[in-house]
């Protein structure tokens, strides 16, 4: 009785493997065809690095905020990287003033 149990556990286990096994291999095909960024990034083993902002503090000399909705977080850091940040590359105003290189 307890060969058959023990044959039946490694049949249902095999089973198992190879369902996941297909389904890990669907996955990896819908992302080429849909989703190349997510095939590129399984393929090469890398997992994507997000930085998530649950607050902001705006440290303004007479009214200091906390904000934690959000929108309100979405909307300041959009703020702070269109004004705050540098643009430092300069695009040349004629075809003469490119480099040689």
């Amino acid at each position: 009785m307890t060969l058959l149990l023990r044959s039946l556990l490694l049949l249902k286990e095999k089973e198992f493997q190879a369902s996941s096994i297909q389904a890990k291999i669907d996955a990896r095909n819908d992302n080429f065809t849909n989703d190349i960024s997510t095939f590129i990034e399984s393929a090469l083993s890398r997992t994507r690095r997000r930085i998530v902002l649950d607050r902001v503090f705006i440290d303004h000399p007479t009214h200091p905020t906390l904000l934690t909705s959000p929108d309100a977080i979405d909307q300041e850091v959009i703020e702070h990287f269109q004004n705050f940040v540098p643009i430092t590359s300069t695009f040349p105003s004629s075809i003469q003033d490119l480099p040689e290189r």
